[in-house]
């Protein structure tokens, strides 16, 4: 399998899994002991809602970067660095959402999400960066 298309398929994958971890939510509020951890703290409901939403964005931008990736003027290693980049973001930033909401000291692990979106931002701008490349080289 190629690395774009292992981007694709995690794309699709952490898609379908915030769609999936969405509705749970929304119909679990409706039981009672789910319902009150969602309430307290208040911060609590708003971390869980972000946190699916962070998959569909992060699986979005996986499948973006699985279409880009093979148009880029990257060497192969670097191609395999942007793309298990992005892969693990999608790990690691809805983890440290959901480990943040642990109480003291293990909500200081919402710095796993930092890594995360870090991971995603050089995945991102790398690809940026081989498609100016690749473009550039085409045109001159």
């Amino acid at each position: 399998m190629s690395i774009a298309r292992g981007n694709v398929i995690v794309g699709l994958v952490l898609i379908a899994a915030g769609l999936f971890f969405g509705s749970f939510m929304a119909a679990a509020r409706d039981i009672s002991v789910i319902g009150e951890w969602l309430r307290w703290p208040a911060i609590r409901s708003n971390q869980v809602m972000y946190a699916h939403a962070h998959l569909g964005v992060i699986g979005l931008t996986n499948v973006a970067l699985g279409l880009v990736l093979p148009l880029t003027a990257l060497s192969r290693v670097l191609r395999a660095a942007v793309s298990w980049a992005a892969i693990v973001s999608g790990v690691l930033v809805p983890a440290g959402m959901m480990l943040a909401l642990l109480p003291e000291p293990w909500d200081r692990l919402v710095y796993v999400q930092a890594a995360g979106f870090v991971s995603l931002l050089f995945s991102v701008g790398a690809s940026a960066w081989g498609v100016f490349r690749a473009r550039g080289a085409a045109m001159g």
